[in-house]
């Protein structure tokens, strides 16, 4: 079963692929961050929107488990979605999934932290973003972050 609602797809290009025919390893990231990105828009927050508000998003950390493998044509339905919001950090989770056969690719988690672009440090995530989170994930993100 799925954990997230949120789908973004995309079918494999030959360029993502390694010699051994499968989808080189760094291209899974790229497919995560334009699922995130694609998420921001889903949820009412387009990225160049946060930007202009003079926010960041910065990978602190990335994590991926491979379950199966991708090759040249195959469509792949990232799955995203919060699993939390901190202080100063968003959680997202991801799952990937062979869209013909059902096939679970990988599974991952990025944490962003929010920084201030005129400060270049760690902001708080902004209120706004806790509640078009929490409306789109129709869960409570407001209190979250409190003292960590």
């Amino acid at each position: 079963m799925k954990r997230y609602k949120f789908k973004d797809t995309v079918r494999v290009r030959f360029a993502e692929t390694d010699a051994q025919g499968v989808v080189w390893n760094g291209n899974y990231l790229t497919y995560f961050d334009v699922a995130m990105t694609e998420y921001l828009r889903a949820m009412g927050l387009a990225y160049q929107e946060a930007v202009g508000e003079g926010l960041e998003f910065v990978l602190a950390r990335f994590a991926i488990d491979y379950k199966g493998p991708a090759a040249f044509d195959d469509p792949v339905e990232t799955y995203t979605g919060i699993d939390r919001i901190g202080n100063s950090s968003i959680r997202f989770g991801f799952e990937m999934y062979n869209r013909d056969n059902g096939l679970l690719l990988t599974t991952g988690e990025a944490v962003y932290v929010v920084i201030d672009r005129r400060t270049g440090g760690p902001t708080r995530v902004p209120d706004r973003f806790r509640e078009l989170a929490g409306k789109f994930e129709q869960r409570d993100f407001k209190g979250a972050g409190r003292g960590g």
